[in-house]
């Protein structure tokens, strides 16, 4: 059977982000996808002096807790918080080759991260698709 691809919820990320990366993901690399239950974010992952979450500690306990039935899979992990690496301010995602996992955060992705002001639709309406192009 041909390796499917996971798509591993964390955080409150909003569901119709993770339908339109599942949709995206079958069309664009024809693989059967499924949407797997939430996970929660890892408390110690989060920097108090940064006020980010380290993208190293999610992925390890990522790596940790992913079920035996899913190591041959390609996961993709994918949360709404700021996430960095120690040696960067930010990253976008982090990702390792086994087993295949990759964790991207859309903080940075949404408008609203960079402003405290009201955004039109139409700059919402980007988020999804930097969210495909990432």
């Amino acid at each position: 059977m041909e390796n499917k691809i996971n798509i591993i919820p964390l955080h409150n990320i909003d569901k119709s982000i993770l339908e339109f990366i599942q949709i995206s993901l079958r069309n664009i690399f024809n693989k059967e996808t499924c949407i797997l239950d939430k996970i929660n974010v890892p408390e110690n992952s989060f920097d108090k002096i940064r006020n980010q979450y380290n993208a190293n500690k999610i992925l390890n306990y990522l790596i940790e807790n992913l079920p035996l039935k899913n190591i041959k899979d390609i996961n993709l992990a994918i949360l709404d918080l700021d996430i960095f690496v120690p040696s960067l301010n930010f990253v976008f995602g982090l990702a390792v080759n086994f087993p295949r996992i990759c964790l991207i955060s859309t903080a940075r992705l949404n408008p609203l991260f960079y402003t405290n002001f009201n955004y039109s639709l139409k700059s919402k309406s980007l988020t999804p698709e930097l969210i495909k192009k990432e």
